[in-house]
């Protein structure tokens, strides 16, 4: 969880593999729910289709509205 909100507060594109792989796999829906808000933070395309593909699979309903949250950030940034 305090990795994704650093990586989300510094903003580094290079850490969108990173993020999304927690959104997608980890345990923890509170680490998911932070990889999406870091997500929504660093945005650019690859974070956005990361959030996207994990909106449709996630069942956690928290992590399902802090992923809508961030798709709302990131297009905000367009």
């Amino acid at each position: 969880r305090n990795a994704c909100v650093a990586l989300g507060n510094i903003g580094d594109r290079r850490a969108v593999p990173a993020l999304a792989d927690a959104l997608r796999s980890d345990d923890a829906a509170l680490v998911r729910s932070h990889a999406a808000w870091a997500l929504g933070r660093v945005g650019g395309d690859a974070a956005e289709s990361a959030l996207k593909s994990a909106l449709a699979d996630e069942g956690d309903v928290e992590v399902r509205a802090e992923i809508s949250a961030a798709l709302g950030e990131t297009a905000a940034k367009e």
